[in-house]
């Protein structure tokens, strides 16, 4: 499967902040698509949904093209930083740095387990 500009414009249409994409040619949109499917290739078959791994492929597409900082100093394993009285400390909760906070959210689920109601 492969996500095509096309149909990854039509998933930003329907989104917000969507600047960084908007503002690509399609060339860097081939490239930013073809790059974060890579990116994400070994996660295609842990989701249970081909509608929820393109979605993925979206978001993981729209932040390389965003050009994260705070991901930048998360790959180079920076957990946190301060300046003067102000500091922020990075909590992945089991997220590679390499992938977009929301592309994560779109491979793991919702989180909610089922459980047993007494």
């Amino acid at each position: 499967m492969s996500v095509s500009i096309q149909d990854a414009s039509e998933y930003f249409a329907e989104r917000l902040n969507t600047d960084a994409w908007d503002a690509a040619n399609d060339s860097t949109k081939t490239k930013a698509l073809a790059q974060a499917e890579k990116h994400l290739e070994s996660y295609r078959y842990r989701v249970n949904s081909s509608t929820r791994f393109f979605y993925a492929v979206c978001e993981q597409a729209l932040w390389l093209l965003r050009g994260d900082k705070r991901s930048e100093l998360q790959q180079a394993g920076v957990q946190g930083f301060g300046i003067g009285s102000t500091s922020e400390q990075f909590n992945l909760r089991g997220r590679d740095p390499a992938i977009a906070p929301q592309t994560w959210i779109y491979l793991r689920g919702t989180g909610v387990k089922a459980g047993q109601i007494r």
